[in-house]
């Protein structure tokens, strides 16, 4: 066997109603993960508006339907959302049908899957920069960051940054030794 983290086992179902099952079931996930909203305006012009969910900047394997496996660190933002409502992109007001069940259960994660979850996550981060948006990899790679892309990789990057898979892995890894050196340098200089 592998050498392995620590991560968390997060088996959830949702139940909620208003005002269709489907409908609610879409919306929930959607908080949960985040989502990509394309939108063509009446003129033509189309806009594309990136929705964050509660897990969005946090790495996180999918393993299942209804079944996540995250870091330590999102473990509270999670079971805050499972029992709250409240998250990034849709606040659930009428709690009165709100019903999260969960079970949270300590595993192994093997590292290279642990590793593929930070790629995924720097993938799928967007940040806004002058000239529009960039994915947070993108920026990694970049030789030389403007102070607005500094900015904006210290407030997106530091989910990851504070995961306890980032920093098993940071020197194993050149793309993730990257990353640190970036946002170490964006707390220096923003």
């Amino acid at each position: 066997m592998g050498v392995s983290v620590k991560g968390y086992l997060i088996r959830y179902r949702y139940k909620g109603a208003e005002p269709s099952p489907s409908y609610a079931y879409q919306r929930f996930f959607r908080a949960l993960y985040g989502y990509t909203q394309v939108v063509t305006k009446s003129n033509g012009r189309t806009y594309v508006y990136y929705r964050e969910g509660v897990l969005t900047l946090y790495p996180y394997i999918r393993e299942g339907r209804n079944t996540v496996v995250i870091p330590e660190n999102a473990l509270e933002p999670l079971i805050n959302f499972f029992k709250t409502g409240k998250n990034p992109a849709h606040e659930f007001e009428d709690l009165s049908n709100w019903s999260v069940t969960y079970y949270v259960e300590e595993i192994p994660v093997e590292e290279q899957a642990a590793l593929r979850a930070i790629y995924s996550a720097l993938n799928r981060i967007i940040v806004r920069t002058p000239e529009g948006v960039a994915r947070l990899r993108e920026l990694v790679q970049k030789s030389v960051l403007g102070s607005e892309e500094l900015a904006g990789l210290k407030i997106k990057a530091k989910y990851v940054i504070e995961s306890s898979w980032f920093k098993s892995l940071r020197e194993k890894d050149p793309l993730l030794g990257r990353l640190y050196e970036k946002f170490n340098l964006a707390a220096r200089t923003v």
